[in-house]
């Protein structure tokens, strides 16, 4: 009775969970690819197209750093990897809330420095800000454990080299259950009680 129970407490539980690492990896390729939605987040950057004053939206710019730029560690678990030109918006593709745990970042060009920046947004307000992001040539972890934002802003400064991101650790917050699983537990669980009176 007690096991059955606790397997009806953790299903529901579970459906709860959203943890994930965004690794890059899935996009093996030496080409970069424009990717704009990645394991339930979204990614935005503008670009000015040639001759062109209007910025226009396109998605993360994802390739195989070591097919670049040979020798220099980048990627914390793998070649593939995401530049950040300029500014790169993350948000989750329902546009709800999430968790930004943890970032690796690292720059391509060490003798022409590149600082970041990276801005947590709830509601339209800057509620979480990192303004000194100085990564080196490996991949370096960045820990944030920014909790319930709607938007991640990360912006790079100076430089010509390349500032890239890997492995993003995220959680995509807690999706309500909805009132009739929660009904449909607390009728099963009354049914292993009657079940238990009826047998004992």
């Amino acid at each position: 009775m007690k096991s059955r129970l606790l397997g009806v407490v953790i299903f529901l539980l579970a459906l709860n969970a959203n943890a994930a690492i965004i690794d890059f990896e899935e996009f093996q390729s030496s080409a970069p690819l424009d990717v704009s939605v990645i394991g339930g987040l979204e990614f935005t950057r503008c670009v000015y197209p040639r001759g062109s004053s209007s910025c226009v939206d396109t998605g993360a710019y994802v390739f195989d750093i070591s097919s670049l730029y040979s020798g220099i560690d980048l990627s914390s678990s793998g070649v593939m990897g995401a530049e950040i030109a300029t500014q790169l918006s993350i948000k989750s593709v329902d546009n709800s809330s999430f968790d930004f745990i943890s970032v690796y970042f690292g720059i391509t060009h060490p003798f022409e420095p590149i600082t970041g920046s990276l801005q947590g947004i709830r509601n339209g307000e800057v509620v979480y800000s990192s303004t000194n992001i100085v990564p080196n040539q490996e991949a370096t972890l960045y820990q944030f454990d920014w909790q319930s934002i709607d938007e991640v802003i990360v912006t790079s400064f100076g430089g010509t080299g390349l500032f890239v991101m890997d492995d993003i650790e995220y959680s995509l917050s807690a999706i309500p259950i909805p009132a009739a699983v929660w009904l449909f537990g607390s009728g099963l669980i009354g049914l292993f009680g009657m079940a238990r009176r009826k047998c004992c």
